[in-house]
C-alpha cells in the first residue's frame, strides 16, 4: 500500500489556508490498508482518492504524471483517467 507521497507538506499548508480540501492517493492490493489510509486521510482533512492496485503507484510518484500535482475531488477523476493514459 502506498499513500501519502504525491503532495509537499507546502501544497498541503496552502490548500489547508485556502480552505481547499486537496487529493491524496492511495494504492495498493491490501483493501484493508487502504481504508485505514483512507480514513486517517479524511482525519487529516485530505480527500482520499484510490488509483486502484500496486500496479497503479507509478501514476503518483516522482516521475508519474500525478506526482506533486494538486487536485481537488473535483478535478481528480479527469486527471487519473488523463494519467492512465
Amino acid at each position: 500500500m502506498k499513500g501519502f507521497h504525491n503532495l509537499s507538506v507546502v501544497q498541503v499548508a496552502a490548500a489547508d489556508s485556502a480552505a481547499t480540501p486537496v487529493v491524496v492517493f492511495l494504492a495498493g492490493d491490501d483493501r484493508s490498508a487502504k481504508e485505514t489510509a483512507a480514513r486517517l486521510a479524511v482525519d487529516a482533512g485530505l480527500v482520499p482518492f484510490d488509483t486502484g492496485d500496486a500496479s497503479t503507484v507509478h501514476l503518483s510518484e516522482a516521475p508519474g504524471p500525478l506526482f506533486m500535482q494538486l487536485h481537488t475531488a473535483v478535478t481528480v477523476a479527469a486527471a487519473v483517467d488523463d494519467a492512465a493514459r
